[in-house]
């Protein structure tokens, strides 16, 4: 096959969806949190830590609870935690008496029992600047059930208004983060989340009912990715669900776990230690040998990956038949194609995937011990002129090299995630701090909306199709700058404006207008 043809046909679709004014962009989900700023859930019970004893109401655990997750005895509960404008009056419903209080701040107003309906009603006021809000449940006849806690705002069934609204510039929802796929623990149906569920934060994230629901009020695509340890039974309702579900216009990424090349999660080291241990028995039996360990065992992993990644996406294909919106991708390292390469080699992905998906990232290397102190010498001058060579040199290298291994196989390729990846990493605690104030600046500036234009006209020229930015909104800080938003207040930054006019086929940056 000739791959300068194809590529260049693949650029040449891509660039008539900008001239028609569209181009594909999506968004990674955060995690649902106590913590997070989002605002996803009408009913602020679901973004809850957890519930505790009273006297440890910070740690999750330590209290018995019924199969959907709710209290068998007193106990307490955070509602959200070192989140500003919590302040507002929510009301609080729940089955059973209680003596409620909020331990953190807030009072519990206007408190009635129903001795016939066993219901309890009251309002919860929180005053202006409070970031921490948690209830507490005492006195009870054998715990509490059924509490819901509704904000103060406007909502859409489960959803805030203001949630659905500042999805709307997105094609594609992924829910990798929503649903906590790193290091799921899930292997039956059984075990995952449900709408009953007293909380969707731990173990197992929001609810597929819910990512459905989703997604048919915004009309947006999904992204769905299988926990690593699912059997057979767990992939095929997943899929029965999503094709009874979805509204049928929406189309279906389908990936198995995620980054199963990245040994910072666990699925990827308990892939690692299946390999292990397969590549010790064959040098212990003489088939292979020790001084190729660091070639053949790793060769054995991303096979093994592989063959897993086909088991559990064939079932999908099952359920699906032929229909053609579902589409099956195998992720890779953006920056390493040769693991592309290992995961398509031997053929077993063939005729099950549709695309190649990658994480194309620029920066991550400025805020390293060894990059840190230039990155502090040149500031964010410096910061901008290496983001801008990155773009244009090993981040475009690594987008076209996957392009044409994808192209060899006549797959697709599309970007699970991406965007800026700046994080203090030095291992200095004083230098991490002066990077976590340079890279903040650096994410508010104008000019970054730029660099995302320029990353986009290169991606859109190697032919790449969906773009799945990561992130929607979170705090910026030590761990990253991953958000297009910092929190619902906000409706327009340099990263969010970008993407907006990336959706339209707009990729002219600000020097050049």
């Amino acid at each position: 096959m000739k791959i300068l043809p194809l590529l260049g046909a693949m650029a040449m679709a891509l660039l008539s969806c900008h001239a028609e004014g569209r181009f594909p962009v999506g968004i990674n989900l955060g995690q649902n949190s106590d913590y997070t700023p989002m605002f996803p859930f009408a009913d602020a019970m679901k973004n809850a830590r957890g519930w505790a004893r009273v006297d440890k109401r910070y740690e999750a655990g330590g209290v018995s609870l019924n199969p959907q997750g709710w209290p068998l005895e007193d106990a307490a509960i955070v509602i959200n935690a070192s989140v500003p404008d919590l302040a507002g009056t929510y009301q609080l419903k729940f089955r059973g008496p209680a003596s409620v209080s909020a331990p953190d701040g807030g009072k519990i107003e206007d408190y009635q029992y129903d001795s016939g309906t066993r219901v309890s009603t009251a309002r919860v006021v929180v005053p202006e600047g409070q970031a921490l809000l948690s209830l507490a449940f005492q006195q009870t006849e054998g715990g509490v059930t059924d509490v819901e806690l509704l904000r103060d705002l406007p909502a859409d069934g489960p959803f805030t208004k203001a949630f659905l609204e500042s999805l709307k510039p997105f094609g594609t929802l992924r829910f990798m983060d929503w649903m906590r796929i790193n290091g799921s623990k899930q292997v039956s149906w059984a075990d995952r989340t449900t709408v009953e569920s007293a909380v969707w934060t731990r173990p197992n994230g929001v609810p597929i009912e819910i990512c459905i629901d989703l997604c048919n009020k915004l009309h947006a695509d999904a992204w769905f990715c299988i926990p690593h340890l699912a059997d057979e039974g767990y992939i095929r309702e997943f899929a029965r669900l999503v094709k009874a579900k979805l509204d049928p216009g929406l189309k279906v990424y389908v990936e198995y776990s995620n980054e199963l090349w990245n040994f910072q999660f666990p699925q990827t080291n308990y892939f690692k230690a299946q390999a292990t241990e397969a590549f010790d028995a064959r040098v212990r039996a003489g088939e292979m040998e020790e001084s190729r360990r660091n070639q053949d065992l790793y060769a054995m992993l991303w096979d093994m990956e592989a063959q897993s990644a086909a088991r559990a996406l064939k079932i999908f294909r099952d359920e699906f038949a032929d229909n053609a919106r579902l589409i099956p991708v195998i992720g890779s390292q953006s920056a390493n194609s040769y693991i592309t390469k290992s995961y398509l080699r031997s053929g077993v992905l063939d005729g099950v995937v549709a695309a190649v998906a990658i994480a194309p990232y620029f920066g991550h290397f400025l805020g390293s011990k060894k990059e840190a102190d230039r990155t502090l010498a040149e500031g964010i001058e410096g910061v901008f002129a290496r983001l801008g060579e990155d773009i244009d040199t090993s981040n475009k290298k690594a987008i076209d090299s996957n392009a044409a291994i994808a192209a060899e196989k006549n797959l697709r390729l599309v970007a699970y995630e991406g965007g800026q990846h700046l994080t203090p990493s030095s291992g200095d605690k004083e230098r991490d701090k002066q990077l976590n104030e340079l890279f903040i600046a650096a994410n508010r500036d104008p000019r970054m909306g730029d660099l995302y234009k320029r990353a986009a006209a290169n991606w859109a020229a190697a032919g790449g199709g969906e773009f799945v930015y990561y992130s929607h909104v979170s705090a910026y800080g030590m761990s990253g700058y991953w958000g297009l938003i910092e929190n619902m207040q906000q409706t327009s930054t340099p990263k969010l404006d970008a993407v907006k006019a990336i959706a339209g086929g707009n990729f002219t940056t600000s020097d050049k207008k």
